[in-house]
């Protein structure tokens, strides 16, 4: 009988235990169902990509029913929007149909990629991994944006720059997009059909945000995506890429003198999921510095980041940052360490991804570091990395990386071990890393961090901790860590239509940072946070902030050591008026109650401010617009007894002469205390096709100098810089 009875007992837990392994995979094939799907038609003949749909792609599948993300989660879209995807052996072709008032449809010239007015995004998960994707974006004035995603969307890289077109045509009552890639543009694995895809829709008028694959707290994820089916491009042989570039420049700082320099950078596609990259003579950092000063106030054109490194530059990161692809050739301030040659090669196998660096940059001087192990001249420097990344269960992942800068008196090694374990809305991140010095065995130190994030429609929470001791100053290919120890936590709540408001957040941070420093006392500071921010039904948004921070700063002087503590209280604003309207207001302020003035060599109250206004030019109103900016920083006593010590007015304009070439002057002036100057920049760029690119550019500054005779002063000109910089990819 007992026999019976236990044997009873084991089918009934093995039924259970089969019963909970059926729901289980139940509800993961549920949701992998739930996930709408489309496929990729092939196309009799490959459209023309003018914007206009014409009769071939009423053969391709199609995706209509759009979702809203937000305002109001879960319920359809307002307005109708069709795409349309069709492929052949070598391309992908998609178009968007979107329903829109010709009243409602917000067009704004701007750059290449920037977001501004209606726009339309494409995500494309080649690898079906829930983790990683491609996005290409083109707004309804026709500027095009491109970008990596990673981590689950949590990372987005502007950087990439891929080779593929598109054309906008608008309408009356709607406009077309349509969007032609390369599959040699974009790594896949050879043999899968099946990729992950969703497309999206941002209506500015409405505030609205919709998507084809249903999304959730306001986020965009890629485990979230649909499928895209019967995707069958063709494995071609292996293509190369030449991007030769050019720069020369005028700096007449001083002396008057010319520059110029020129470089190539080479990608080699052995497969359609390896990509071989170098770079000789790329002159990155005195690249990025020089376009940097001349174009600061060219905020339309960024300094664009090394083409090798921004390829698979996110299969490097990490939360310690222990291999920075794109610092290579920059210090942590901004000095110049120019790079002779570099390589890289990602190759994904599986749901492994590998990832191998190597850099040389010329002899450089050095002149401060902490630890006193560069300083004065540094020789030859090999910086190098190599990396290993293998997804876990459905879009979690582990890594192993190791990063080092070789020289002729020094070595720097460095080996880190990561973790992300995800599930929906939550993230877990681990981090832990080991550095060490040639011929010093006293610098061995860890350095770790950890942090765990989750978030839902109306709560969310997170939490970290970074532990990065003094002597782990890694210089290898990176920029140099603060090292500190870092820890807080956070919470927030959301919630939505209340009255004439979309939705109000409201958060709370706490944090204590405390800084490694080779003194008895260490530097500290306990700091809390409360902010409020809203978004209302006509288009503005504003928020504040509130923050008391306490502060323990050591005082160390030849005379004797001492230790100041004290508090600290901030308040903040901002407001952003309706981005549909033709005129755009921004403002925002800051005060604290106590801060260190160097002038002064004493606590004072301090205040900064600043507003814009943007707006239509009259000349040209549809392909253009005007900035009007003022910023001031101010000491007071209080708020009744304010000395603005700072006014930095400023007025810009941005003409989009056609979508591929802009214009863009700036003029402004700063007023130092007593010190006055005047400025001025010119700027051009033509996008002449994908990754290449015109830019020219003059900055030129004056200051002003008193003749003796009331009213009457003369200019003299303190700076001037001229660049001119040209990219051109040949596609092989």
């Amino acid at each position: 009988m007992m026999g019976q009875l236990e044997t009873a007992g084991c089918r009934q837990r093995t039924f259970l235990q089969a019963l909970v392994f059926l729901s289980i995979a139940g509800s993961v094939l549920a949701q992998d169902d739930f996930r709408p799907r489309l496929r990729a038609v092939r196309a009799e003949r490959a459209p023309s990509i003018d914007g206009v749909l014409d009769q071939v792609w009423l053969t391709a599948d199609s995706a209509w029913n759009f979702v809203q993300r937000y305002p109001l989660e879960g319920e359809p879209a307002t307005e109708r929007t069709t795409v349309f995807v069709l492929c052949d052996d070598d391309y992908l072709y998609v178009a968007f149909r979107c329903h829109a008032e010709s009243d409602q449809l917000v067009l704004k010239p701007a750059p290449r990629d920037t977001r501004d007015g209606d726009n339309v995004g494409l995500l494309l998960d080649t690898f079906d991994d829930q983790t990683t994707a491609y996005y290409f974006g083109v707004t309804s004035y026709g500027v095009e944006y491109d970008a990596r995603v990673y981590d689950d969307g949590r990372t987005i890289d502007p950087n990439w720059d891929g080779n593929w077109c598109s054309a906008v045509r608008v309408a009356d009552y709607f406009f077309c997009v349509e969007i032609r890639i390369p599959f040699s543009a974009i790594r896949f694995p050879a043999g899968l059909t099946e990729w992950g895809v969703n497309f999206e829709r941002f209506q500015v008028h409405a505030g609205e945000q919709s998507d084809w694959a249903p999304q959730k707290n306001n986020t965009l994820r890629v485990s979230r995506a649909g499928k895209l089916e019967e995707v069958r491009p063709r494995v071609s042989a292996p293509n190369l890429d030449l991007l030769p570039s050019a720069l020369a420049y005028y700096d007449e700082v001083g002396d008057q003198h010319w520059a110029a320099g020129a470089g190539l950078d080479v990608g080699w596609h052995p497969g359609s999921a390896t990509s071989v990259l170098a770079t000789v003579n790329p002159d990155l950092a005195r690249t990025e510095n020089v376009t940097w000063q001349v174009l600061s106030h060219l905020r339309s054109f960024p300094a664009d980041q090394e083409p090798l490194f921004s390829e698979a530059g996110g299969l490097f990161r990490t939360d310690l940052a222990l291999c920075t692809p794109a610092r290579v050739g920059i210090l942590s301030d901004g000095r110049v360490i120019p790079m002779l040659v570099g390589g890289q090669v990602a190759s994904r196998g599986g749901r492994l991804d590998i990832g191998v660096l190597g850099a040389v940059t010329r002899e450089t001087e050095y002149t401060h570091d902490p630890l006193g192990a560069l300083a004065g001249p540094g020789p030859l420097n090999l910086a190098s990395g190599v990396r290993l990344n293998h997804g876990l269960f459905d879009n979690s992942q582990v890594g192993l990386l190791y990063a080092g800068k070789d020289g002729d008196s020094f070595a720097n090694h460095a080996v880190g071990v990561d973790a992300a374990l995800r599930h929906d809305d939550l993230e877990l991140n681990g981090n832990l890393a080991w550095a060490r010095y040639r011929g010093d065995a006293t610098r061995q130190p860890f350095s770790g961090s950890a942090d765990v994030s989750w978030q839902s429609r109306y709560l969310r929470a997170n939490a970290f901790y970074l532990n990065a001791p003094m002597d782990f100053a890694i210089r290898t290919a990176t920029s140099a860590p603060d090292n500190r120890q870092h820890f807080g936590a956070g919470a927030g709540a959301t919630a939505y239509r209340l009255g004439f408001v979309r939705s109000v957040n409201a958060d709370v941070d706490i944090s204590r940072l405390i800084q490694d420093q080779p003194l008895p006392e260490r530097y500290s500071c306990t700091s809390g946070e409360v902010s409020l921010s809203a978004d209302f039904k006509h288009n503005w948004t504003a928020g504040l902030a509130v923050a008391e921070e306490a502060f323990h700063v050591p005082l160390y002087s030849p005379q004797a050591d001492s230790v100041l503590d004290y508090n600290a209280l901030s308040g903040s604003f901002w407001f952003q008026s309706d981005p549909s309207f033709w005129l755009n207001l921004t403002g925002n302020a800051w005060y604290t109650n106590k801060a260190w003035n160097y002038r002064l060599a004493d606590f004072t109250p301090e205040a900064s401010f600043s507003a814009g206004i943007i707006f239509p030019a009259l000349l040209y109103p549809r392909t253009s617009k005007v900035m009007l900016s003022v910023s001031g920083f101010a000491e007071c006593d209080s708020l009744q007894r304010m000395s603005v010590t700072t006014w930095y007015p400023r007025v810009r304009g941005f003409r989009s002469v056609t979508k591929d070439f802009q214009i863009e002057s700036s003029i402004g002036f700063n007023r130092y205390f007593q010190q006055f100057v005047y400025d001025y920049d010119l700027g051009f760029r033509w996008n002449i096709r994908s990754r290449s690119r015109l830019n020219a550019s003059l900055h030129e500054s004056y200051e002003p100098h008193s003749t003796g005779q009331p009213f009457l002063v003369t200019w003299e000109r303190t700076e001037r810089v001229v660049l001119l910089e040209l990219r051109y990819l040949f596609h092989i």
